[in-house]
Parts: C-alpha cells; sequence; structure tokens
C-alpha cells in the first residue's frame, strides 16, 4: 500500500503535466504561428485595399489568369478574373443595375439583371450582435461594394468556338414586378441574336436554397455543346474567427479524396488551391464560422473544380479574387431542340438539421460538412444532437446545457463512484501510513 501510493500520484501527476506539456507545445510552435500568418495576412490585404485605385479598368500589373479546372479547351463563361470595378458603398452598389427582389422568412436580397447573378442576400433570422436592433448579418454583396461576396451561374464554350453567350455584362429579362418568394420562382430569359436562347427560372424554399434551371433552344441549324458552369467569387480575405480547430476558407467535397479544405493563405501560396478533374457528386465554396455559401452541380454529371485564387494582390493597389468553381460535361443541343440542366445554391445560416436534409433530399454527396465538428467530432456531433433536442423540447438553451451536464455525469456515475471509494479506502489508511513513516523514516526500503 505505501509503494503504491506514492508511485500512482507520480504517475496521475506526471501524465497531466506531460498533457499540459503537449498542448502547450502544440499552442506555441503550430496553432499560434498558423493563426499569427492568418492575422498578418489580414492586416496587409486590408492595408491593401484601402489604398486601391478607382478604376472601372483592370489595374496594369494585376496577375489574372482563367480559372484552372474546366474542361480542357473550354472559354468563355463566368469562371475567369472580373475586371476590377470602382468601388461605392453597399447601398450605392445595390442601385447601380436593374434588380429582382428576394423576399423569404430566412433571407432577403436581390437578384441583379447584369449577369443574372446572385449579389445581394441578408439573412432575416440572424443579426451582427444578440442586440434584436443591430444590423442583420450580410452574407452576398455586389462586385463593386465592400467585401463583394456573389455566385455566378453560367455556361462555357469549346475553345474555338464564336458562340457568343451569357456573361457578367449581359442583361437579362425579367416581367414586369417579378419577385422571388418561396412560392414565385422568376424566369428571366436572353437570346444571343445568332440563333441561342437562354432561359433561366430561379426558385428558393422558406430558407437558404436556390436553385437554377437553366435551358438553351437551339435555332442555329446545327447541333451545339456547351459547357454548365458556377463560381462563388469573393474579394479580399474576411474578418476571421482564427478558431484553430474551425475551418474559415474554402471549401467542398471533390473527386476520390472527397472532403477539401483550403485556406485563404494556403489559396495565395504559389500553386496553392485544389484542382479536381472528373467527378460525379459532391459540392463546392465557402465557409465562415457561421455561415456557408455552397454551390451544387448536378450530381449525376461528371464535373471539373477548382478551389483557389483567381487574381493575387498587384503591389498595394488590388485585392485578391478567390473562387470556388465548377465546369461540368458539355450538353450536347440538337438544333431545332431545347436543352437544360439544373444547379443549386445554398447560401445561408450552417443550420445542422437543413444542411442534412438537403443531402438526403437531392443526394448530395456529403454535404453535411459544410458544418465543421473539429478534430473530436465523435464527442462533439451527438453532444450538439443532444442539445438541440433538449432545446426544442424545454425551449431554454441554459436548460439544455444544464440538463446535459447533469446526463454526462449520470453517465459517468459509477465511474466517479468508484474513484470516491477508493478515496474513502485510502482516506481510511492514510493515518497508519502516516504513523509507519513516521516509524521507520530512516529505513525507506
Amino acid at each position: 500500500m505505501q509503494s503504491q501510493d506514492p508511485d500512482q500520484t507520480k504517475n496521475i501527476l506526471l501524465a497531466v503535466i506531460l498533457s499540459i506539456g503537449v498542448l502547450l507545445a502544440w499552442q506555441v510552435f503550430y496553432a499560434g504561428p498558423k493563426m499569427e500568418a492568418e492575422r498578418e495576412l489580414q492586416r496587409r490585404l486590408q492595408a491593401e485595399q484601402q489604398q486601391q485605385t478607382q478604376t472601372t479598368a483592370r489595374a496594369p500589373g494585376a496577375q489574372t489568369a482563367p480559372l484552372p479546372g474546366a474542361p480542357a479547351g473550354t472559354t468563355a463563361g463566368p469562371q475567369s478574373a472580373l475586371p476590377r470595378l470602382a468601388q461605392v458603398d453597399r447601398a450605392s452598389a445595390l442601385k447601380t443595375d436593374p434588380r429582382i427582389p428576394i423576399n423569404t422568412p430566412s433571407i432577403t436580397g436581390s437578384i441583379n439583371l447584369k449577369g443574372a447573378r446572385i449579389d445581394d442576400v441578408t439573412l432575416v433570422k440572424y443579426h451582427e450582435t444578440p442586440d434584436p436592433k443591430s444590423p442583420q448579418v450580410v452574407v452576398f454583396s455586389p462586385a463593386n461594394a465592400p467585401n463583394a461576396y456573389f455566385a455566378d451561374i453560367g455556361w462555357r464554350a469549346p475553345a474555338g468556338a464564336n458562340t457568343k453567350l451569357p456573361d457578367e455584362s449581359t442583361v437579362w429579362t425579367a416581367p414586369d414586378g417579378a419577385a422571388l418568394t418561396p412560392t414565385q420562382p422568376v424566369e428571366l430569359t436572353w437570346d444571343n441574336g445568332a440563333g441561342l436562347r437562354f432561359k433561366r427560372t430561379i426558385s428558393i424554399d422558406e430558407n437558404y436554397l436556390l436553385t437554377m434551371s437553366d435551358s438553351v433552344t437551339n435555332t442555329t441549324g446545327s447541333a451545339v455543346s456547351l459547357f454548365p458552369s458556377g463560381v462563388v467569387y469573393r474579394y479580399g480575405i474576411p474578418k476571421l474567427e482564427n478558431f484553430f480547430i474551425q475551418h474559415e476558407g474554402l471549401i467542398g467535397v471533390l473527386g476520390p479524396e472527397g472532403f477539401t479544405e483550403v485556406t485563404y493563405s494556403e489559396a495565395l501560396e504559389p500553386g496553392g488551391g485544389a484542382i479536381k478533374q472528373n467527378m460525379t457528386g459532391g459540392w463546392l465554396g465557402f465557409t465562415d464560422k457561421y455561415w456557408g455559401a455552397a454551390l451544387i452541380p448536378d450530381q449525376s454529371r461528371t464535373f471539373n473544380a477548382s478551389l483557389g485564387v483567381l487574381r493575387r494582390q498587384a503591389g498595394a493597389s488590388g485585392t485578391p479574387q478567390f473562387a470556388a468553381s465548377f465546369a461540368a460535361q458539355a450538353i450536347a443541343i440538337p438544333a431545332g431542340q431545347t436543352s437544360a440542366t439544373e444547379t443549386r445554391l445554398y447560401v445561408g445560416a450552417k443550420n445542422v438539421d437543413l444542411i442534412q436534409q438537403y443531402e438526403q433530399t437531392f443526394g448530395v454527396r456529403q454535404f453535411e460538412l459544410l458544418v465543421d465538428w473539429g478534430w473530436f467530432y465523435f464527442i462533439t456531433k451527438p453532444l450538439y444532437y443532444v442539445l438541440n433536442w433538449l432545446n426544442n423540447l424545454f425551449g431554454n438553451f441554459g436548460v439544455a446545457i444544464l440538463l446535459v451536464t447533469v446526463l454526462v455525469k449520470a453517465l459517468f456515475f459509477y465511474f466517479a463512484n468508484k474513484s470516491y471509494e477508493s478515496m474513502a479506502k485510502m482516506k481510511k489508511v492514510q493515518p497508519e501510513m502516516e504513523r509507519i513513516r513516521d516509524r521507520y523514516k530512516d529505513d525507506k526500503p
């Protein structure tokens, strides 16, 4: 008994000290420098953004490139670095082009008829602070607004084809008084004047999912092939929470490797980003701590995808353009016929139950991974479901936390009780052990 107790105490203390040492070393040598590098990069880019010249042309010397990941030999479409626009405040930016309002119980915003972009999304149920009178959370903003963040859906043509396609400067036609609601989709049309008529029907549910149904009618007299494509653009690095176990940046489920994460700093490195070829099923986009934006291509079609940067900063006058982009296999459009495709866009709060519902309903491969459960997902995920169930049951999250604490204590009661029993036994023999130590203090063996 005498020899066992001190050894046991020493082992426990040693284990605790080593565990703390490992955590501190990891924080000092890995997590700390990584978070500081992210913060420094963000500070530097914000400083450069403040010096951005007010011009509508591409800045001289800017580093631009077509987005990798598109099918070989394709041109046009939205997957390229965009011209820098003169930046104005968000309210002024929303007045620049004609728009169709979006009104649902979960989001408000508008669709830009120029380019048919989804570039104005505000979350109705969430505010920037706990104060219900604080501004609502803004997710998407136009290209000429601060913190530009938006989605483009479009088409790409085979290399060498002189096919005129809708792009970021195309102004689509909508019915007078059109408005997008959960019960009222909107229909946009555009004629390229050379035998191709484009139609896009946009619908939205009561939450955060938009569906774009695109069709092309071919009256050219010969068959045409086009590649469905889409991209989510994000200008500059947003304010990061820098919580080391949670990813913020580009994200997707792509290719045989599946789940793919790219931070903003990784994307800006030479050769940074991720390019995946010939995939079927999956999704891609951006994730913040609480919000996300993800493109969901047709899950039955093969597509290529890229997570990376289109334009790096040009000296002190530029803002990087990050992009999550896909281009699907070509759709054949015979002469005199119409072909169609469908793309979905999720933009809003990362609601676990809702995301899993979409995954099951539309067969979106591993869409649940838009929510980052961290390294200890096998603990955090079950605890979330218990907390959520109790919150729904009692209508109070504080009560749910207290009950979960009681449940966890109950689950480990047997082991804790055994520990208390051992401690009580040790307490009983402690006087006798002290007496023996005092009596044989000069005889340690």
